[in-house]
């Protein structure tokens, strides 16, 4: 259960420091890399919460996972913003938002710690791929790649 709440928890700062979620550049007709970092933050917290649901409160009722994810919604409604628009002005990125690897550490340690624990590995293997390929982006950021001001290519 504490691993559940802390990989969520540690996914929505990880949303945070993500640098690609500002970009606005689409890739099919209306989806950007904006709504597509929030729907990957979406489906491991889902993941999450139906994995907790099914490990600690399934002789309880189901309010006790509608309304952490209600939560977990509200809090990455606010944490995201407006995607950012290369005007050719000096334009710095966010303090918070940076490329530290500790983070993605810490999650695949806990992800890799929770598989063991899970007894249905499919949906814990899948947080597990999407942290790697969410890690792997991160390290090939480059803001032209995405739209995004020059001047981020010191994060």
């Amino acid at each position: 259960m504490i691993t559940n709440l802390l990989i969520i928890l540690l996914f929505i700062i990880l949303f945070l420091k993500f640098p690609i979620r500002f970009s606005g550049k689409r890739i099919i007709y209306k989806l950007n890399y904006n709504l597509i970092s929030k729907y990957l933050v979406f489906l491991i917290i889902a993941i999450e919460l139906y994995q907790l649901h099914t490990r600690s409160f399934k002789k309880y009722s189901n309010y006790l996972v509608i309304v952490p994810a209600i939560i977990c919604y509200i809090i990455i409604d606010i944490i995201s913003g407006q995607p950012v628009i290369d005007d050719g002005s000096f334009n710095p990125p966010p303090k918070y938002v940076s490329k530290s690897n500790l983070l993605y550490i810490l999650l695949l340690g806990i992800l890799i710690f929770n598989w063991i624990k899970q007894p249905n590995r499919i949906l814990a293997s899948l947080n597990i791929v999407v942290l790697i390929i969410i890690y792997i982006i991160q390290q090939k950021f480059s803001p032209c790649k995405y739209n995004l001001p020059s001047s981020w290519s010191k994060i």
